[in-house]
């Protein structure tokens, strides 16, 4: 899935949250029972104009008892182009024309290289003059350290913390100490999908980190967060059956299940007996989570083998 589209998912369903983390001035001053989302066309020249498409234009009502509403202009980039303060500009003011309201503009940046949280000023130079055209915050989550988050009460910290500066944290127990906050959210199974997709794309482990998290999900306290990675891989699967993508990912995802276990029992007691392998060939659905269990909770193979 692009980069702006799974941020756009993201964002409709945690709003609020990401306004609290990042822009708490403006959260405080939003009704959160008034958010609702508009749609993202406009159009440079009507009716022959270029298209303009944001992504995410959120209208919210003020709490400071005045009737006015505002609209919240959110803008995802994986790679900042030259011209994209025009583009925020023109976003901007296309929309203010559009709905006659005054609009307010956060760019989230997907990559290195920003202040991390800033307010950014977009000029133009007319005549040996700078003009201050548009002031629009932007949030540089690849620059923000992950020591500043990760003890956010929001589970969307932890999932945007994959995003950060680890610091001196171990990459494979980061990810399993944010797997671990996801589930502890108490979120529906789709917010949770979310979070816990944004964790998988965007941290990836080498194959030291990987050990490190594998051992972890091992562990008596890892068996949720071994379960919700299941849950995940299965969700994906049925992804892939809605979307009608490559005819083989079905077994593809069902293959990565059973590699969860083959890992999680050389986690645990460093070989995976014939016996076992063949109960985990041929595991899938809730076979895989019945097998999961038995693996997290035998205290040794022999024990483990007498249960299935």
């Amino acid at each position: 899935m692009p980069h702006d589209q799974l941020f756009k998912q993201l964002l409709e369903a945690f709003f609020f949250d990401f306004l609290k983390l990042f822009v708490p001035d403006i959260a405080a001053g939003v009704d959160p029972d008034s958010i609702s989302f508009e749609s993202t066309e406009a159009f440079t020249d009507i009716p022959e104009g270029e298209l303009r498409t944001a992504d995410l234009v959120a209208r919210v009502r003020t709490l400071d008892g005045a009737p006015e509403l505002i609209l919240l202009h959110t803008e995802v980039e994986r790679k900042r182009g030259p011209n994209f303060g025009d583009r925020m500009w023109e976003y901007n003011v296309l929309l203010q024309l559009r709905e006659k309201l005054p609009v307010l503009s956060v760019a989230v940046q997907l990559r290195p290289g920003t202040p991390g949280l800033s307010l950014e000023t977009y000029r133009r130079a007319l005549f040996g003059v700078t003009y201050r055209y548009l002031e629009y915050w932007q949030v540089g989550l690849c620059d923000l350290e992950v020591s500043a988050y990760i003890e956010a009460t929001s589970a969307l910290a932890a999932a945007l913390c994959a995003l950060m500066r680890p610091g001196a944290r171990e990459r494979g127990m980061l990810k399993f100490r944010l797997a671990q906050r996801i589930a502890a959210g108490a979120l529906d199974e789709a917010r949770t999908f979310l979070l816990l997709n944004i964790v998988e794309t965007y941290l990836d482990l080498n194959e030291a980190e990987q050990a490190t998290y594998e051992s972890l999900l091992a562990t008596k306290g890892g068996a949720e967060v071994a379960m919700l990675e299941l849950t995940w891989a299965d969700r994906k699967v049925l992804e892939g059956r809605e979307q009608g993508v490559l005819e083989g990912r079905e077994q593809g995802q069902v293959e990565g299940q059973r590699a969860v276990l083959r890992r999680v029992a050389l986690a645990r007691f460093g070989t995976v007996p014939e016996q076992l392998e063949q109960h985990i060939a041929s595991a899938q659905g809730k076979a895989v989570e019945s097998l999961l269990d038995r693996l997290l909770q035998a205290r040794d193979v022999d024990e483990l083998l007498a249960t299935i």
